[in-house]
């Protein structure tokens, strides 16, 4: 498939949106003004398309195709079935934790990404979450730990507090390649 997500979107779109498909979202995205809400059932037992970066789907909008995921007009979802038999038990609010990774390494501007404040942005998060419990990885004094790769492992495999919210606060890119990465720190930020 291609490398470009524009490119790899189109080949996963042009299949599902035709002919009378195409008309219909077409015509529905139009005629509301309200946002769009697609969900996307893989149904499929095939493993190869299940492992499809479905995040990529383009949709014909505007005479062009246009990533589903990153458009305001869209609320796409996706729901792809476990490939594992394993069953987890259902959450309840009581069962409610998050646990929050925010990261603005210094070297931002290497990549001509510009920092921002972690103690807002974690406050905001905390004033979203409401009243749910958590921990915070970040460069602060009251975070449990860094916001590192490692610490996210420790925290996440912790059995006495285990997280059933996982929110990351930081800057993103899609690289050549069409590989996606965050930038989170390391100890030393």
């Amino acid at each position: 498939m291609q490398k470009r997500p524009r490119d790899y979107g189109r080949t996963l779109g042009a299949p599902l949106f035709q002919d009378e498909i195409r008309d219909a979202f077409v015509g529905a995205l139009y005629e509301s003004e309200d946002p769009l809400r697609v969900l996307l059932f893989i149904e499929a037992t095939d493993l190869e398309v299940r492992t499809l970066r479905w995040e990529r789907l383009c949709a014909p909008i505007d005479d062009t195709w246009r990533l589903l995921a990153t458009n305001q007009r869209v609320l796409l979802s996706l729901y792809i079935p476990a490939i594992t038999e394993r069953r987890f038990p259902p959450i309840g609010n009581r069962d409610l934790r998050a646990l929050v990774l925010v990261a603005t390494p210094d070297s931002l501007d290497r990549f001509r990404l510009a920092p921002f404040d972690v103690q807002n942005a974690v406050d905001g998060v905390r004033q979203a979450l409401g009243g749910i419990p958590g921990d915070v990885l970040a460069h602060l004094p009251d975070a449990v730990g860094f916001p590192t790769l490692d610490a996210l492992c420790e925290q996440l495999t912790k059995r006495e507090q285990r997280s059933s919210l996982l929110h990351f606060v930081c800057h993103g890119q899609v690289i050549e390649g069409g590989e996606t990465v965050l930038f989170w720190a390391n100890a030393k930020n």
